[in-house]
């Protein structure tokens, strides 16, 4: 286990079995219940052209970690020992699509930093 992995409340994470360098998070189904009415706020075409909007579901998923989950993968992709991490959910509901998904990969992103799509 890389010394000083973080155990944040809801989230599963580990070493991957194939590699010491990826770090896997897990989001358990409370985390991603409480996910689904900020992510309901914006559709992607708001996430698209409102930065605002990115910043603010950024915020939600960080808010239920109390900013623990910037800081892990912040600092997941500074070590060199690790560099890496996969998020994904524990499981899938109805409720968990693709639209969902691109949410929580722009949220996750937006914790890193500002991406430089505009």
């Amino acid at each position: 286990m890389v010394a000083g992995l973080n155990k944040i409340k809801g989230f599963d994470i580990t070493e991957h079995e194939k590699s010491k360098r990826i770090i896997e998070i897990k989001i358990n189904d409370d985390i991603l219940k409480k996910l689904i009415f900020p992510f309901n706020k914006f559709d992607i075409t708001a996430l698209e052209y409102k930065p605002f909007t990115r910043f603010t579901i950024a915020k939600s998923l960080d808010d239920l970690t109390s900013n623990k989950l910037s800081e892990l993968i912040n600092s997941t992709i500074k070590n060199r020992n690790t560099g890496c991490f996969i998020v994904s959910p524990n499981s899938l509901n109805p409720k968990i699509n693709i639209t969902f998904l691109v949410k929580l990969s722009t949220a996750i992103s937006h914790l890193i930093g500002i991406p430089n799509h505009d």
